[in-house]
């Protein structure tokens, strides 16, 4: 069979160019590196983890929701897990806090617990990223985006 020049292409091809010209939005790039076909999993409007074979990034809206999630974590600690914290921070620096004094598990040193939650709410990536690096989403697929529910601009490497 033969195909004139102006007619439909064969079906091989007809289907081969379908497949050729299907665009994937399912994508992001943080930092310039782009990865394809994330795991996602959502964890509210303005947060949710994506997983890349070895990779795994926390994305929120901007960088207040992030430090707003870390000090809700640390707050929670507070409130709930007294062990886990006094574990994280130490008793000693626990008790110079309550004495008023200045202290801290890293090098910043504050006067109480809330200041040094405070301090993860102005840095999330301390709280957040295994390399302590906020990282820009510089590109969201249609798909990615509408899957995730909200457009991250911010990003932290979790492993």
């Amino acid at each position: 069979m033969t195909h004139k020049t102006d007619d439909m292409p064969p079906p091989w091809l007809a289907g081969a160019t379908e497949i050729m010209l299907t665009e994937d939005n399912d994508y992001i790039i943080i930092d310039g590196e782009r990865i394809d076909n994330p795991d996602v999993s959502v964890d509210d409007e303005s947060q949710a983890k994506i997983t890349d074979g070895n990779q795994e990034w926390i994305l929120f809206m901007d960088s207040e929701d992030a430090g707003e999630a870390a000090r809700e974590y640390y707050e929670h600690l507070a409130d709930y897990e007294c062990d886990t914290l006094a574990c994280l921070v130490g008793v000693e620096t626990l008790i110079q806090w309550s004495l008023g004094q200045m202290a801290g598990p890293g090098t910043t040193k504050v006067s109480s617990l809330s200041k040094w939650i405070g301090l993860f709410e102005e840095s999330p990536e301390e709280h957040f990223a295994c390399d302590n690096k906020e990282c820009k989403v510089d590109e969201l697929g249609t798909d990615l985006e509408e899957e995730l529910g909200f457009k991250p601009t911010v990003a932290y490497r979790l492993s």
